[in-house]
C-alpha cells in the first residue's frame, strides 16, 4: 500500500528542526484539531517540528472528518471489518513517521505520538510496533484495545504517559488503570496524569504535564 495519509504541520519555531510531534486526532475530527496545541507547546520545544495527519479512513458518522477505525456504536463493522481497518491505519502511519522522519532529518528516537481519544488507542496501538522505538507517547482519554505485543526482538518499548479525566462521559476513566496495567505488565515505563471536571476534553494543567514529559523523553 501506497502512504495516504495527509497532514498539516507546524515548521519549528527555531528554525532547525531536532524533534517532531505528531498528533493523532479522535474519532470523526480531522488533523487540524490538535494541531493548534503546537501555538502553545513550540514556547518551550522551538526545535520541534509538529505534525498533524488525517485519519487514512474517511468517518461516515461526521462526513468531512477521518476514523482509525470503526469505533462502536457508531459504526457496525464486523470484528474482521475492524481488525483490517486498524492494521490498515497501522500500516499507513509507520509509513507517514518514517517519511516525515526523514524529511526532517531526525530519527524514530526523536518523535514523540500525542493521541487524543481514538488518537490516543491508535497511538498504544503504534509504540510497542515500530523500530526504532519512538522516543515518547502521550495519550489522553484513550484505551488499550489488544494485547501488547510482549517479543523483545520484535517490538519496541517508548516511555508512555497517559491522562484521562475522571468525569468522561465517552472514554471510561477505568480505562486509563487498565491500560497501565497491561503496559507496565508489559515491560513499559508509564506515567498517569488524573484530571476532574474537564470530561472528554484535554485539561490545561494535562498539557503542561504532558509538555514536562516529553521535554524530558527528548532530553
Amino acid at each position: 500500500m501506497k502512504q495516504s495519509m495527509t497532514a498539516e504541520r507546524r515548521e519549528a519555531l527555531s528554525g532547525t528542526t531536532g524533534s517532531m510531534v505528531v498528533f493523532l486526532h479522535g474519532y470523526g475530527a480531522n488533523g487540524a484539531d490538535l494541531l493548534g496545541l503546537a501555538d502553545h507547546l513550540a514556547e518551550t520545544m522551538p526545535d520541534t517540528l509538529f505534525v498533524s495527519p488525517n485519519a487514512p479512513h474517511a468517518c461516515r458518522s461526521y462526513p468531512g472528518g477521518y476514523q482509525w477505525f470503526p469505533l462502536p456504536p457508531y459504526d457496525a463493522a464486523t470484528p474482521v471489518q475492524f481488525g483490517l481497518a486498524l492494521q490498515e491505519s497501522i500500516h499507513h502511519l509507520e509509513l507517514l513517521l518514517k517519511a516525515e522522519a526523514e524529511d526532517a532529518g531526525v530519527g524514530l528516537n526523536d518523535v514523540v505520538l500525542f493521541g487524543f481519544s481514538q488518537g490516543a488507542m491508535m497511538a498504544l496501538e503504534m509504540a510497542p510496533r515500530i523500530n526504532p522505538r519512538l522516543a515518547a507517547v502521550v495519550g489522553f482519554a484513550g484505551a488499550l484495545f489488544n494485547d501488547v505485543p510482549t517479543d523483545p526482538a520484535t517490538s519496541s518499548r517508548p516511555p508512555i504517559m497517559l491522562g484521562h479525566d475522571k468525569d468522561d462521559p465517552i472514554v471510561p476513566y477505568a480505562a486509563l488503570d487498565e491500560a497501565a496495567t497491561a503496559l507496565e505488565k508489559a515491560g513499559f515505563r508509564v506515567y498517569t496524569y488524573t484530571s476532574s471536571g474537564f470530561e472528554h476534553e484535554l485539561s490545561p494543567i494535562g498539557i503542561g504535564a504532558a509538555l514536562h514529559f516529553m521535554v524530558r523523553e527528548l532530553g
